[in-house]
């Protein structure tokens, strides 16, 4: 793991065997807006550009006080898609997102804390982002299953007809 603070943001780095995990943290979220300014714009313009890969999963995450979002912000921050949430942390916090993923390649995650202490904000934090890559790893595999589903579909019908065949042969 790498971690650095560069004073307008902090990056931290975590390579895994399948995958490499870069995270930006960056203070100063507006609660009348959580998603108008992205940690990853504070790293240097082109930085992104020159990392090796392809891009599997990016998340964007705003953790703000519940008390500072103005009644509304938090759905009017997705726009008019639908919406699903949860209380986590034992009540300490609040969860939501649309799984949709925006214009620039993200999905977005709004946290309300409620009374998270510091150090389990970023756990919390941190294990809604390990979610969203797992996730959207998992979909990866999502054209080969549809692919599959139709010859699948296919070996049902044959075998359906088969019982059925068997079901009227004499004995």
């Amino acid at each position: 793991i790498f971690f650095a603070d560069f004073g307008a943001f902090r990056l931290k780095r975590e390579r895994h065997g399948e995958f490499d995990d870069y995270t930006v943290y960056c203070d100063g979220g507006d609660p009348r807006e959580p998603f108008g300014r992205p940690a990853i714009d504070a790293l240097p313009a082109g930085w992104l550009d020159t990392l090796p890969g392809l891009l599997i999963a990016a998340t964007h995450v705003a953790l703000l006080p519940a008390q500072a979002v103005p009644d509304g912000a938090a759905t009017a921050a997705f726009g008019d898609t639908e919406l699903c949430g949860a209380s986590i942390a034992d009540g300490a916090a609040c969860a939501y997102s649309d799984f949709q993923v925006d214009a620039r390649g993200f999905t977005r995650l709004l946290v309300l804390d409620r009374s998270l202490s510091p150090t389990y904000a970023g756990r919390v934090v941190q294990r809604l982002i390990e979610v969203e890559v797992y996730r959207m790893m998992a979909m990866l595999a999502f054209p080969l299953a549809r692919a599959s589903a139709v010859e699948l579909d296919r070996g049902e019908a044959s075998l359906e007809a088969l019982v059925r065949r068997l079901e009227t042969a004499p004995a």
